[in-house]
């Protein structure tokens, strides 16, 4: 059940007693019954006011119950008692009303400043209404522009990622080509490398059948000469018991080493001779045949050029170390070997130089080469 308070004394009010004719609303406020039985009394007058305040009702003649009740007959006249009573009642009534009217008078101005604290009040709710309603149409607005913003960010990006996956399509298509180009010249090197290795080996085959050939045809030329030297001796054996005279017979140096009768093919103007006279000096282990051969190393063919280079290695001579030195700038890589191998047989030494490495880095072999022979000369020949 709701309650109300009076809005002239504070005293509660039931809901019910609107419905009972206890309560009263007027102008907007509650008024109990109380405080409505003094308003209606102040406005009938002061008879109803002096009828009230002695506690009868008003317009009537009866007690109203709340006043005292009147006093018992005590044997004094009749008519005394009541004009004292009525002297006294009615200066007691006059200030009652003038009471009520002060107290409804502070009750009308507490109402009055009540309603208009009451319209303060609606005014600021209804402010605070319409604040709150711009509030929630700007939120409103917010959340639409941030949805559209939302939409919009979602389709760029969208758009941005198909476009990117686009672009990477076209890029790992543009891959795909290289790859498949960069495989078929990887295919294509493969192939061409097969075939230079086969050329290679081929080519070795031919040097070797080369040797054979050379080989077979200097064992043949030894046993020509040896044939044609059985046949001048046994000619001058039978000019000899012929009694033949013989020509002068010229004196004859004193004989040097064997090997010197193959100096002369050295100059030969067939490779297959030098190559046959580089391998018989070579073969006699006498260190004294280097000097002839020395300048083999840049004869026109790259097989006499290599002889030499081995040859060298074989007889670790000092005097061929210089020479194997220069022989490392040769233009054929064969030859840059066998000279390396060479050196590396002499003085136990490589300085990490590689045959087949590009020229500059075999220019800064050599060059460390020749410092170290620049230093290293006085071991091999002291002071000479």
């Amino acid at each position: 059940m709701k309650i109300h308070f009076c809005d002239l004394c504070n005293e509660s009010v039931p809901d019910s007693d609107f419905a009972k004719g206890k309560a009263f609303l007027r102008n907007g406020r509650v008024i109990c019954a109380t405080c409505e039985a003094l308003m209606s009394a102040a406005e009938g007058g002061p008879d109803d006011a002096t009828r009230l305040s002695a506690g009868v009702g008003p317009g009537t003649g009866r007690p109203s119950g709340r006043g005292p009740s009147p006093a018992p007959h005590s044997g004094a006249p009749a008519t005394a008692a009541p004009v004292a009573a009525a002297g006294s009642g009615s200066s007691g009534a006059w200030i009652g009303v003038v009471a009520l009217l002060v107290a409804g008078a502070g009750a009308w101005a507490f109402s009055g400043e009540l309603q208009a604290m009451e319209e303060r009040d609606s005014e600021l709710r209804g402010s605070l209404e319409n604040e709150l309603r711009t509030l929630g149409a700007d939120l409103d607005s917010i959340s639409l522009s941030a949805q559209r913003r939302d939409d919009d960010l979602e389709s760029r990006l969208r758009s941005r990622v198909q476009q990117s996956q686009s672009e990477l399509e076209v890029v790992l298509s543009e891959l795909r080509e290289e790859l498949l180009v960069a495989r078929t010249q990887v295919e294509s090197l493969d192939e061409a490398l097969a075939a230079l290795d086969q050329s290679q080996r081929d080519g070795s085959r031919d040097r070797d059948r080369r040797l054979d050939d050379l080989m077979a045809q200097s064992m043949k030329s030894r046993k020509e000469l040896d044939a044609l030297a059985g046949r001048i001796d046994r000619t001058e054996q039978e000019m000899d018991g012929r009694g033949l005279a013989a020509a002068p017979k010229q004196v004859q140096a004193p004989a040097g080493p064997k090997w010197t009768v193959e100096l002369a093919d050295l100059t030969s103007d067939v490779a297959g001779t030098r190559w046959n006279a580089v391998q018989s000096l070579g073969e006699t282990g006498d260190p004294e045949v280097v000097p002839h051969l020395i300048s083999l190393l840049n004869d026109d063919d790259v097989f006499v050029r290599m002889a030499v280079a081995r040859v060298f290695g074989d007889l670790a001579s000092p005097l061929s170390i210089e020479p194997l030195i220069n022989a490392l700038e040769d233009e054929e890589a064969v030859v840059r070997e066998a000279a390396m191998a060479a050196l590396h047989l002499i003085t136990g030494r490589d300085f990490r130089f590689d045959p087949n490495a590009k020229a500059a880095e075999r220019s800064k072999r050599v060059k460390a080469w020749r410092d170290w022979w620049e230093k290293a000369r006085e071991q091999y020949f002291g002071d000479a």
